[in-house]
């Protein structure tokens, strides 16, 4: 999983370079948001948990995805705030910990008996 993350960040590199950070946000969450989907046919059809190789897979690919989304579109968050960037970086790094630790909880909490509610989390994260 760390290799693939690893191998994302050059990836998303050069697909920033040569297609510019919007259209690599566009065809990245494209991408995320069909694995997620696929997933949720998968656990829908056949039922939950999927296989553990299928999931595994997934969220690898899902959270070297992620990796690359998450620069870009901080970056073009905070690229009009010229002279405050700084500033907004500090305020905009807070509120992404406080949501997504508040988010990862509540969706911990509800993964009792499968993961289903983690499946649709990445679906409706991607949309």
């Amino acid at each position: 999983m760390g290799f693939f993350m690893a191998l994302s960040t050059f990836i998303n590199s050069y697909l920033a370079t040569k297609y510019g950070a919007r259209r690599t946000i566009k065809f990245l969450l494209i991408f995320y948001t069909l694995i997620a989907a696929c997933l949720m046919l998968v656990l829908i059809s056949f039922g939950d948990p999927p296989s553990m190789l299928l999931f595994f897979i997934s969220v690898t690919l899902m959270m070297a995805i992620n990796l690359s989304i998450e620069p870009n579109s901080s970056a073009l968050a905070l690229e009009p705030l010229g002279n405050v960037a700084g500033m907004a970086s500090s305020i905009y790094g807070t509120i992404f910990f406080s949501v997504g630790a508040a988010l990862g909880s509540i969706i911990s909490n509800l993964m009792d008996s499968g993961v289903k509610p983690l499946v649709l989390s990445y679906f409706v994260i991607g949309i």
